[in-house]
């Protein structure tokens, strides 16, 4: 048995050994790792503080904040060493499923097939190779041992086996909240393979599986509090992350549909995992009533016939897991606006797993086939998948490549997805490709601020400033939220600035600081606009308000020249020294000074 664990962790490291040469993506990387000065700091008590408490990424994790600050902690920002944990993570899971399952079945050689199923699968590429994506792996893990701990509680049940549980279960929670649903995969459980449950509604068995059930139900009720608990938390760290997206915006019958659909094509990836993608947008209104009502079929059709054979228990327990894992993100309440992902699918998948291998095995058996002819099938089966999964895990080396294979994945145009890539190619300085995708996002949604947005500042940043400003006006006119007008209102005045359109830039920042009176930028931007115009008193005005915010030497030097220019050469001189104080190098304003002093 220990034989084939060490044979399937190292089958699994195999398979995931490119992902060490991948870096760091711009798809939340920077914001967990990269840029999060809470973890790119390693561990300290300071950063332990805030991991316990933040709810940052519009999640509440404090386990895998942790996990990232000890990757930090260990191997700095170098992505390879962090990717190294990940893949180690993954394969620790997967010897972790097969030894679970070959306890509680006794089927070695099946539980060793669903285990290596899982470890190579490409849906799971998403999970190992995504850095950010270590809350997963982690909450597998911990809820893998309550799982275990569940069946030596079960065994015997006591409460110090009931803690075990308890404890495994909380930390599931703390690495990600999508570990809710463990209480109800402990019922299946108790159905399958535990048995703690009888076949339901066969024979006289009714009122004697209602009572059980009932009491089982019970059992797990402290475990349901806590899910609840968790779900309120996650519910508040989303909305202070802006992360749910309104009714409004995807109405509750869209969601539904989309949740049809969405079991249906997971159903259809981990059968036919190609092609894979980063992000699928949301249909939002594009999907047909044949989709959806083929979807609704195919899950009731597989509903009945579980149903009907449910004597079959792994087939009733298989299902249920599908399902009931997939509900905290399937789409009914909507964050973000992808249709699904299949990082999603890390531990639903093994409902099906365990359907179609135990069903095979039952199905050999009956045949009296060769034991050759399972195993070889089992071996092209997986060496299928390995390939996949080793292609699928280089589309993760970059953003750049990543972003392309999305758009590949996806198949149709979507604004979201080019945007990204745009952003990607202008990071990696190929400005005029990034420009190309930033025009194919913004002609699908002539509405949407950031296509403009981006367009104008990649356009700005070049010194293209005249074809920046139709631009960065737009973007300004089809700003959402405060801070998007405020940053569009930002790069149209400093291109006014540089185009020395010194009036339109001076009312672009006035408009500015209406919609942010405290803004740095705008009172320096504004004060530098009117003093070119010559109105030095205003000018004076607005630097000094700049000064109060942040006393930096230039901004100094930029006060005394207004108020010189103004005639008040003695608040002028105090302005020089005190940006002599702060910066003695100053040469313009020593020069300033001494032609003051010499009068």
């Amino acid at each position: 048995m220990w034989a084939l664990a060490a044979a399937l962790a190292s089958a699994t490291l195999a398979v995931y050994l490119p992902v060490l040469r991948n870096g760091f993506v711009s798809f939340d990387d920077h914001d967990y790792i990269v840029e999060n000065v809470h973890v790119r700091t390693g561990l300290s008590w300071e950063n332990t503080v805030w991991a316990m408490r933040s709810l940052e990424a519009a999640n509440w994790h404090p386990l895998t904040w942790l996990s990232h600050q000890l990757d930090v902690q260990l191997f700095g920002l170098n992505a390879g060493g962090h990717h190294a944990v990940a893949a180690l993570l993954h394969a620790i899971n997967a010897v972790f499923l097969f030894l679970l399952l070959r306890r509680a079945t006794g089927f070695t050689l099946r539980s060793l097939c669903v285990a290596a199923l899982f470890a190579v699968h490409p849906l799971n590429v998403e999970t190992v190779a995504w850095a950010s994506e270590r809350k997963s792996l982690l909450s597998f893990f911990f809820s893998l041992a309550a799982v275990a701990a569940y069946g030596w509680y079960a065994a015997a049940p006591g409460l110090r086996r009931y803690l075990a549980v308890v404890g495994c279960f909380a930390m599931a929670l703390l690495a990600k909240p999508m570990a809710v649903t463990l209480p109800a995969v402990l019922l299946w459980l108790d159905y399958w393979p535990l048995e703690r449950l009888p076949v339901p509604f066969q024979a006289k068995d009714g009122i004697s599986f209602g009572r059980r059930f009932a009491r089982l139900f019970v059992e797990k009720l402290p475990l349901l509090a806590m899910s609840a608990a968790s779900a309120a938390i996650t519910v508040v760290a989303q909305r202070n992350g802006k992360a749910f997206n309104t009714t409004g915006l995807l109405p509750l019958p869209l969601r539904l549909e989309n949740a049809l659909v969405s079991y249906t094509k997971y159903i259809f990836k981990i059968f036919w995992p190609n092609p894979l993608g980063y992000y699928y947008p949301h249909p939002a209104g594009r999907l047909t009533g044949l989709a959806v009502f083929a979807s609704l079929l195919l899950l009731s059709a597989v509903s009945c016939l579980v149903w009907r054979y449910r004597e079959r228990r792994y087939l009733l327990f298989g299902w249920g897991l599908f399902l009931v894992t997939l509900v905290p993100v399937i789409g009914i309440v909507q964050v973000g606006l992808q249709a699904m992902a299949d990082r999603y699918a890390y531990i639903p998948m093994l409902g099906l797993l365990i359907m179609v291998v135990w069903g095979a095995g039952e199905a050999c058996e009956r045949l009296l086939l060769p034991a050759a002819f399972p195993a070889t099938a089992a071996a092209v089966v997986l060496a299928a998948l390995s390939l996949i999964t080793l292609r699928q895990a280089g589309y993760w080396r970059d953003s750049v490549t990543l972003f392309t294979q999305g758009i590949r994945a996806v198949g149709f145009p979507d604004e979201h997805l080019e945007t990204n890539l745009a952003t990607a190619l202008l990071d990696a300085g190929r400005q005029q490709e990034a420009l190309r995708h930033f025009r194919i996002a913004e002609s699908l949604n002539p509405a949407s601020f950031t296509p403009h947005f981006d367009i104008g500042y990649a356009l700005a940043q070049s010194g293209a400033n005249a074809d920046a400003l139709p631009e960065l006006q737009a973007a300004v006119k089809w700003a959402g939220t405060p801070d998007q007008k405020e940053r569009a209102l930002n790069s149209l005045a400093v291109a006014y600035l540089d185009l020395n359109r010194n009036e339109e830039a001076a009312n672009a920042f006035e408009e500015l600081l209406h919609w942010q009176p405290d803004s740095l930028a705008g009172h320096a931007g504004r004060g530098q606009a009117l003093f070119n115009l010559r109105r030095y008193d205003d000018a004076a005005q607005e630097f000094a308000a700049a000064v109060r915010l942040q006393p930096a030497p230039a901004l100094l030097l930029m006060l005394g020249k207004s108020l010189e220019s103004a005639g008040d050469t003695r608040k002028a001189s105090a302005a020089y020294q005190r940006a002599l104080d702060a910066n003695p190098s100053l040469i313009e304003a020593r020069e300033r000074l001494n032609h003051l002093q010499a009068q």
